[in-house]
């Protein structure tokens, strides 16, 4: 996907971490500004789901879980 990116923008990077990990986050934004010189915007789309997702089969434990992540991964890379 790098290279196709490349080829119709010219400039493009990868970067894999894990959302649940602040120090992850703040490395991933500071290697975009390595990169580019600035952030000027985000698309911030990742979350997790469970094999019982459904709304009646959910524990309170695991939709703690679920939307605990879902809710700070997105706050986590807006914030750095």
């Amino acid at each position: 996907m790098v290279d196709l990116i490349k080829e119709l923008v010219s400039e493009a990077i990868f970067l894999e971490w894990d959302v649940s990990k602040t120090d992850e986050r703040k490395a991933m934004v500071a290697q975009t500004i390595a990169a580019f010189g600035r952030l000027d915007y985000a698309f911030n789309n990742s979350g997790i789901e469970d094999a019982s997702a459904s709304t009646q089969d959910c524990s309170e434990e695991n939709w703690g879980k679920i939307i605990g992540l879902n809710l700070k991964a997105i706050w986590l890379c807006i914030k750095y």
